[in-house]
């Protein structure tokens, strides 16, 4: 008779660098839940939020540059610009833009502390369990 092994203990394997721990499932169950984050934080379900109705997303180097070049055009008098989103144009105040992306950046600092704890979360888990990864986000912003 052979013997049988448990998934769940770790064993040593040979490789040519010695030897390596195999995954337990726990471990595994939690890089999966980890990669399942990361995707999440990256899709439209965080990554959103309505300008006038229309569904939209500025990513951290557009929203940086749009910050930079309203803020000339506000120092050198100007009043209005143009907020592109979706290739649709929307003219809107430079204050009120500014005010906008304010707002965002907070929402993105948010949504990034939820997906961090999220993941500290997982890492903590002593057995595999069902984790909502979903919850705990900020409402999604919406400006008229």
């Amino acid at each position: 008779m052979h013997p049988t092994y448990d998934e769940d203990i770790i064993y040593q394997v040979k490789s040519d660098f010695g030897l390596v721990p195999v995954k337990s499932k726990l471990d595994k169950y939690k890089d999966k839940l980890i990669n399942e984050i990361i995707e999440y934080d990256k899709s439209e379900d965080v990554n959103a939020f309505y300008y006038k109705g229309e569904k939209a997303w500025l990513d951290k180097a557009t929203r940086v540059g749009l910050i930079n070049s309203t803020t000339i055009l506000k120092n050198n008098g100007e009043e209005n610009t143009t907020l592109w989103l979706n290739n649709k144009a929307f003219t809107i105040s430079c204050e009120d833009l500014l005010n906008l992306l304010d707002k965002l950046e907070l929402y993105t600092i948010k949504c990034n502390n939820v997906t961090n704890q999220h993941k500290a979360n997982v890492l903590a888990l002593m057995s595999i369990q069902e984790y909502d990864y979903k919850s705990d986000y900020p409402l999604k912003l919406q400006f008229n």
